[in-house]
C-alpha cells in the first residue's frame, strides 16, 4: 500500500538546481515535486524538493550514488521541463 504523503528531501539554491536533481530522481522512477520558496512574492529565492514518503529511501540512495558526469548534467539542464501537473 503506497503513501500519498510528500516529504521534504532537499533544498536547492535555485529552481534550475532543483530541476537537475529532480531529473536525476525521475530517471530512476522517483516521483518529485518542486516547491519554489519566495520571501518576496514573484521573486523565487530557493526551491525545495519533495518526494512521496514511500520513495524517500530510494531518493536518498539515488542521490548518494556517484556524481553526475558533465554530459549527464548537460543533458539534464537542456532536457525539456515537464508540463505543469506532471
Amino acid at each position: 500500500m503506497g503513501s500519498d504523503r510528500w516529504e521534504w528531501l532537499e533544498d536547492c539554491t535555485d529552481h534550475l538546481a532543483a530541476e537537475v536533481i529532480a531529473g536525476r530522481l525521475r530517471a530512476e522512477s522517483v516521483p518529485v515535486y518542486i516547491q519554489d520558496v519566495s520571501a518576496i512574492p514573484g521573486l523565487v529565492g530557493s526551491s525545495r524538493i519533495y518526494v512521496p514518503e514511500n520513495f524517500m529511501h530510494r531518493a536518498k540512495w539515488v542521490l548518494a550514488q556517484a556524481p553526475l558526469s558533465e554530459a549527464e548534467l548537460e543533458w539534464l539542464a537542456l532536457a525539456p521541463l515537464p508540463a505543469p501537473g506532471d
